[in-house]
């Protein structure tokens, strides 16, 4: 059994997915277009980083929101990847809390991704 994060884009789906897969270090699986046209909606797509598997899809324009209530934690990462993905995704996007030590990790980060996608980047477990 497994399990997977499903989040529905504002029309962008398949930019976040080659985003996250050339800058942090992840794999697109699959990606499904509505219709036969190669830039049509994408229905369902799927990208794996550091075994955190996210599914998505193009949202239809009228019931779209932006994600909120959850984050995608990565984790187990070193400092270095740490501050260089928190750097990757604040292009563009809303950095919440920059690298720094905590008293549960040597290196912590929040950030809000130019998708709208919340992220916890942590080199502890």
């Amino acid at each position: 059994m497994s399990g997977s994060v499903d989040i529905g884009f504002n029309g962008n789906c398949e930019e976040a997915f080659e985003f996250y897969a050339a800058n942090l270090n992840g794999k697109i699986g699959s990606i499904f277009r509505e219709g036969a046209s190669k830039n049509g909606k994408v229905v369902h797509g799927d990208v794996v980083i550091h075994g955190l598997t996210i599914t998505g899809g193009d949202a239809p324009i009228e019931h779209y929101k932006p994600p909120q209530g959850f984050c995608l934690l990565l984790s187990g990462l070193d400092e270095a990847t740490v501050k260089k993905y928190f750097e990757l995704l604040l292009k563009d996007g809303i950095s919440i809390m920059e690298p720094q030590k905590t008293f549960f990790s040597s290196c912590y980060a929040m950030v809000i991704d130019k998708f709208g996608v919340h992220w916890k980047l942590n080199s502890g477990t």
